[in-house]
C-alpha cells in the first residue's frame, strides 16, 4: 500500500510522540508531507513538529472529528 502523507494528532497518547513518528517517516522519505493536527496544542509544533510539515488547528467537538 502506498501512502500520500502522514497526518496525526500533535497530542497522542502514550509513549511514542507524533514528532517520534514523523521523524521515523521523514527518514524513509525525506519529502513525505507530514500533517499536524491539534485543538489545543499548536504552540507545540513549532518544538515537535518536522521541517515543512502542516499544522492544521481544530475548534472541532470530539465527535464531529
Amino acid at each position: 500500500m502506498d501512502y500520500l502523507a502522514l497526518v496525526t494528532d500533535i497530542n497522542l497518547k502514550g509513549r511514542i510522540t507524533a514528532g517520534m513518528v514523523a521523524k521515523q517517516a521523514r527518514k524513509i522519505d525525506p519529502t513525505f508531507p507530514i500533517v499536524y493536527m491539534t485543538g489545543a496544542a499548536a504552540n507545540d509544533w513549532a518544538s515537535h513538529g518536522v521541517p515543512n510539515s502542516l499544522l492544521l488547528e481544530s475548534r472541532l467537538p470530539q465527535p464531529k472529528l
